[in-house]
């Protein structure tokens, strides 16, 4: 009698096992970026006046791990920029803007998730900290982001955050024009609301 406890009690534990890494499994879903919501607005300043750019076209996806309507974990993701999708509506500005950023030689500007730090519940939101690589003009750094995540009534899930860059860090020299009597500022805020989709 003992050894068949013994081996019912093993089997059922073998059962339990496979079934709650299958329910563990179910649970992780691909997101795709929504690339006709999707947006980043690069925030930038001179010695003459402020300006703004846009990046569209934004493309990659999420592996995410959920519970109800919470994001329990983000296993994965990637997200790729086209240099030559970011633009300001003003020809001269895109054309030293993609120079600066070498779009000939790379022609994108990627970041890739390597963990997340923490998820914290905000009211209806929820704050991300994640760790990752961002490249940009063939230089790859490691970077923290924050953003505030928020499930729509869709489903989708929308990401939104700002994050500093300083140029020098990627090899950057900072746009000029007008013979040099333009100079813009090294750093610049990148504002990014990113929508998410099964």
């Amino acid at each position: 009698m003992k050894k068949i406890n013994k081996r019912y009690l093993f089997s059922t534990a073998l059962v339990s096992l496979f079934w709650l890494s299958g329910v563990s499994n179910m649970s992780l879903l691909v997101y795709k970026i929504d690339v006709s919501k999707s947006k980043i607005t690069i925030l930038g300043t001179s010695n003459v006046h402020n300006w703004e750019t846009y990046a569209e076209n934004i493309t990659g996806t999420f592996e995410i791990d959920r519970s109800g309507k919470k994001v329990k974990v983000i296993k994965a993701a990637k997200v790729t920029i086209p240099v030559t999708s970011i633009g300001s509506g003003k020809r001269l500005m895109d054309s030293k803007t993609y120079d600066a950023l070498k779009a000939d030689k790379y022609p994108f500007i990627t970041f890739v998730l390597k963990n997340v730090i923490s998820i914290d519940n905000v009211s209806d939101a929820q704050k991300i900290t994640a760790a990752g690589t961002l490249s940009i003009a063939g230089v790859t750094k490691n970077v923290t982001l924050n953003a505030m995540a928020v499930e729509l009534s869709d489903g989708r899930i929308r990401l939104e955050g700002t994050k500093e860059i300083v140029l020098s860090d990627f090899g950057i020299e900072p746009p000029t024009a007008m013979f040099g009597a333009l100079k813009t500022g090294g750093k610049v805020s990148v504002q990014f609301t990113i929508y998410v989709t099964k």
